[in-house]
C-alpha cells in the first residue's frame, strides 16, 4: 500500500499461477467505523477449458481517495479470506 495525503493505492497479487485463466476482481470497496474494506475475488480457469501454458501472477491496482484522518486500518480479502490488516 503506498499513500499520498487522501489518495491510496493498493497492490493485490494472487501469487504465481502454473497456468493462465486466473483474475481478480473487485467486489466491493466500503467504509465503516474507520476502516477501508476492500473486497477480491479470485477466479480460476473452468476446467477443460484452454488456458495459456505458463506461469502467470494475477494482480489488482486500485487507487481510491479517502479522508486520511480518518482512516485507521484497511482490510482486504480475496474470496471471503482475509489477507491482512494494512
Amino acid at each position: 500500500m503506498k499513500q499520498e495525503k487522501n489518495l491510496f493505492y493498493v497492490l493485490v497479487s494472487a501469487g504465481e499461477k502454473s497456468t493462465g485463466g486466473y483474475s481478480l476482481n473487485l467486489e466491493d470497496i466500503t467504509f465503516k467505523d474507520s476502516t477501508v474494506t476492500i473486497k477480491i475475488k479470485e477466479t480460476s480457469p473452468a476446467r477443460g477449458k484452454p488456458v495459456t501454458q505458463a506461469f502467470s501472477y494475477p494482480q489488482l491496482v486500485l487507487k481510491f481517495y479517502f479522508d486520511y484522518s480518518a482512516v485507521k486500518n484497511i482490510l482486504v480479502t480475496i474470496n471471503n479470506v482475509e489477507l491482512s490488516n494494512l
